[in-house]
């Protein structure tokens, strides 16, 4: 029998990563459409920024529980907990 695995993350995440993805790719076309190609040298590392950033803080966290335990992914570290190092969940 396989093992069961839940994922759980923010559901308005992606929708606000997919959003600003698209805003930024908008404003990027405009600059070039207006300004020329140099407007890629510009403001391409700030639209870029500002995606990656997004994606850093609102699609990639999750918690994901499954037989071996549970891990936590976070915008910095991705932490491992096996079942036996959980003696008790406090939530308030």
């Amino acid at each position: 029998m396989e093992g069961v695995r839940e994922v759980f993350r923010l559901g308005y995440g992606r929708v606000l990563c997919v959003a600003i993805g698209a805003v930024c790719t908008v404003v990027m076309v405009a600059l070039v459409v207006s300004a020329g190609p140099s407007a890629l040298w510009r403001a391409g590392p700030w639209l870029a920024l500002v995606a990656g950033s997004c994606w850093a803080l609102f699609w990639r966290p999750e918690d994901v529980v499954d037989d071996a335990g549970v891990r936590l992914v976070n915008v910095f570290r991705t932490i491992d907990l096996p079942w036996p190092s959980i003696q008790a969940v406090d939530t308030k």
